[in-house]
Order: C-alpha cells, then structure tokens, then sequence
C-alpha cells in the first residue's frame, strides 16, 4: 500500500495558500499540484533529496511557479548542484512517520471495537493538578 499523509487542515496550510496566490489558481488547484508533487516525491526519494530542478517540480506539479512558490514557503530549497530537498521528510512522509501513523490508526480501530463490544477502553491520561509550593 503506497500512501502520503495528508491532514484534514493541509489544504489551508500557509504554503498553499501561498501557493494559490502566488499561481493565481484556487486552493483546490494548489492542493492538487501539491498532492501531485509529495505523491511523485514519495516514490522518488526515502530522505527527501533527489535532484530535480524547478521546471521538473512544475512540470509534475502541473503548474507553473509550484517550485518557486514552496522554496519561498520554505517547503523546498534547491541547492546549486541540482539537488532538491524537502523540509521536515522525515518528521511528514518518512518510513518512522508513516508507521507511527498507521499505528494510530490501528490503536483508534482498536479502541473502537473494544467500546462496540461494551467492553472498557483506557482512557487518555489526564494532566497532573498543578504542584502548590507550600
């Protein structure tokens, strides 16, 4: 199963908001060209570097000044020798996060389950009271 995270609040991030001004499109266009990008990314780099110049990125985009606009966003940076790198992979769309992911997605399954079966389910731990200094 290939898969991208994506959340719920993604398509009114700042940079594709930006991305929509900067192309003169609609968010929903800046969405897609963004969805288009990370998924062509996912398959192409594991570390989130791969060479590829701002033309290739607009042309799997499809739209022109993506690149430019999440370089300017801080998405992206391209260093002089070709090389694109993609801000915080590691932390959205490594192998660590998509397991952390998927496993939160299964514990949430589980939970479920457990309180259709009428059977307890732990709840989340509550924050400590504050400490009075006496």
């Amino acid at each position: 199963m290939r898969w991208i995270k994506i959340d719920v609040d993604t398509p009114q991030k700042p940079a594709i908001v930006r991305l929509a001004h900067d192309c003169g499109c609609s968010r929903g266009d800046a969405f897609l060209a963004f969805f288009r990008l990370y998924s062509w990314l996912d398959e192409n780099t594991a570390d989130g570097t791969l060479y590829a110049d701002p033309d290739e990125v607009d042309a799997v985009a499809r739209l022109q000044g993506t690149a430019a606009s999440l370089s300017n966003s801080g998405w992206l940076s391209f260093a002089a020798d070709g090389r694109l790198t993609v801000t915080n992979w590691q932390e959205h769309n490594g192998q660590s996060a998509k397991r952390r992911a998927m496993d939160a997605v299964r514990k949430a399954l589980k939970r479920d389950e457990l309180r259709k079966q009428g059977l307890p389910v732990r709840p989340l731990p509550r924050s400590m009271p504050p400490v009075r200094k006496k």
